[in-house]
């Protein structure tokens, strides 16, 4: 059954952008923090180049996603921007966080609406993310605006091979996938279940 098919989009405003971090050790994933303030999203896949060769001539060449770099500019909750870069509390004073070699930054799911001048909703998922950045802080006294934090974030592979999944929210037929998108996602459930 063919439904809705949107033909024209173009990125104008990101909103809601959550947060969903992942334990490894325990294979569990946090509901999504949304954090919402974000400025500025860019999103760059990288490629992997194959080439074979006949003769030291190259004769055929595929290029294929290796991974994505993400860099974000937003006011992120204490909470989330703590997590995403390692801050850590262990052996200090409550209320104290410290940065450094003992951080371990968590990796995590992010997700967020994108939208068109038109208010068309994309729907955007970085399955398995990180930062590659680590802690910097700008502070301008007097400043007519407060600065944002940047973040490079690694949108590595997931289990399925993808770095990115998209759905405009008019072509999704599944009201319970879009629903749970921005605070629960994980790769399987935009599979179809056999």
């Amino acid at each position: 059954m063919v439904g809705t098919i949107i033909e024209d989009f173009s990125s104008y405003e990101i909103k809601e952008a959550s947060i969903q971090f992942l334990d490894r050790a325990t294979k569990t994933q946090e509901v999504g923090t949304k954090f919402g303030c974000v400025g500025k999203y860019d999103f760059e896949t990288e490629m992997k180049n194959i080439q074979r060769t006949c003769e030291g001539v190259v004769t055929d060449e595929l290029a294929k996603p290796d991974k994505g770099t993400a860099n974000i500019s937003a006011h992120f909750p204490p909470y989330v921007i703590r997590t995403i870069l390692g801050f850590h509390n262990q052996g200090l004073k409550t209320g104290v966080f410290a940065y450094g070699r003992n951080s371990q930054p968590k990796p995590f799911v992010f997700t967020a609406k994108v939208l068109d001048m038109y208010g068309t909703t994309k729907l955007i998922a970085l399955p398995n993310a990180s930062t590659t950045s680590g802690y910097s802080e700008t502070i301008e006294n007097g400043g007519e605006e407060v600065a944002e934090t940047e973040l490079e974030l690694s949108a590595k592979q997931d289990s399925f091979g993808e770095i990115v999944y998209e759905a405009f929210v008019d072509e999704v037929e599944d009201a319970q996938l879009i629903e749970d998108w921005l605070t629960k996602f994980t790769p399987e459930m935009a599979y179809e279940t056999p």
